[in-house]
């Protein structure tokens, strides 16, 4: 194989990879929790994803940083929502805030219901100026439909 057509699989790959959303982005995540998952390595989604996968290892984690469980679970979330492509720090929270928390239930989403709840949490609280569409809540239900469940709840 040549190495212009590896370059391009590499590309096309790369392109279906998830970037990881960085903990510290998370809007209303205070340094304090920041710190406390950086000392421990834990720096994006995929660092803290196999931490919290389950409920026993979800709790253990907590117990052992010193975050308590409602905050670990708001974490837990965030990461959840982030592994949806497309889903950035602040799109995670708002996704979070509109009541959409979880990929299962971004999956099982009416689109034109998510796009008229996050359309109406936008104006009111002014999360991003960027204007996203019903297409785009079509794609994002999607997506989220072919991730598989893995975090526990």
């Amino acid at each position: 194989m040549s190495e212009q057509y590896l370059n391009v699989l590499r590309r096309m790959v790369n392109g279906y990879l998830r970037k990881p959303n960085k903990t510290k982005d998370f809007p209303e995540t205070s340094a304090d929790i920041v710190l406390k998952l950086e000392k421990k390595g834990i720096k994006h989604t995929r660092h803290l994803f196999d931490k919290i996968v389950t409920i026993d290892a979800r709790t253990l984690f907590s117990k052992h940083i010193g975050i308590n469980d409602e905050e670990i679970l708001r974490l837990t979330k965030l990461t959840d929502l982030s592994r949806i492509r497309w889903v950035n720090h602040t799109f995670a929270y708002v996704l979070y805030e509109a009541g959409y928390d979880t990929v299962g239930k971004v999956a099982k989403a009416d689109p034109d219901q998510l796009y008229k709840r996050i359309t109406e949490l936008n104006a009111e609280r002014k999360f991003y100026p960027a204007h996203i569409g019903l297409n785009d809540m079509k794609m994002l239900v999607e997506c989220a439909k072919m991730l598989p469940l893995d975090i526990e709840y």
